[in-house]
C-alpha cells in the first residue's frame, strides 16, 4: 500500500507566534487521529520552520516541510532560501512548483528542474506541484499532477543534456 502523504501549506499567513499556537493544536490532532500509511507534512512560512521543528516529536507520522527553495545552491540571490540551509533545520520536504510562482514570479520549467536536483543533492524530498492555474477556484485541473518527486534527478526531463534546463 502507498504511504499518502497531507501537506497543509500555510502561504503568507500567521506570525511567529500564531504558528506555534497553530503547531502545538495542530500536532496532538495528527498524532491521536491519523493512523496507516500517512504521513502529514506541515510548510509553514519559513520564519516558523526552527520553532517547529522543535515541537515536531521524532518517530511520528508529522514532518516539516519549505514552501519554497531556491534553484541555485548558494550564491547571492537575496531573500531566497538555499537547499543547504532547509537541510540544516532540518526540513523533509519541500514544496516547489506553485502556480502563484510560476504566474507572479515568472518561474519555469528550467528553474523547477533546478530546484528538485537542488532539493534532492541534499536529501529533501520535493512535493512537486505541476500545471494548476492560480486561483483556479476548483481542485487540480484535469491532467495536473500534484505528488512528491520520487526521482534521484530531474535528468530524464532534460534529454540528453542533463545541464540544458532551458530546453524543457
Amino acid at each position: 500500500m502507498r504511504t499518502k502523504i497531507v501537506a497543509g501549506n500555510w502561504k503568507m499567513h500567521k506570525t511567529l507566534a500564531e504558528g506555534q499556537s497553530l503547531a502545538v493544536e495542530i500536532i496532538p490532532m495528527v498524532e491521536a487521529e491519523v493512523n496507516g500509511p500517512v504521513k502529514v507534512v506541515l510548510c509553514p512560512p519559513f520564519i516558523h520552520l526552527s520553532s517547529l521543528r522543535a515541537l515536531i516529536p521524532a518517530g511520528k507520522n508529522i514532518f516539516l516541510g519549505a514552501q519554497n527553495c531556491a534553484s541555485e545552491a548558494s550564491g547571492a540571490y537575496t531573500g531566497e532560501i538555499s537547499a543547504g540551509m532547509l537541510q540544516s533545520i532540518p526540513v523533509e520536504y519541500a514544496i516547489v512548483g506553485h502556480s502563484e510562482r510560476r504566474e507572479y514570479f515568472a518561474e519555469t520549467h528550467a528553474q523547477l528542474a533546478r530546484k528538485v536536483d537542488v532539493l534532492l543533492a541534499h536529501h529533501i524530498t520535493p512535493i512537486l506541484l505541476w500545471r494548476k492555474p492560480a486561483h483556479s477556484g476548483g481542485g487540480p485541473t484535469p491532467g495536473a499532477c500534484q505528488k512528491p518527486a520520487k526521482r534521484k534527478s530531474f535528468s530524464p526531463f532534460r534529454g540528453s543534456d542533463s545541464q540544458n534546463y532551458d530546453s524543457l
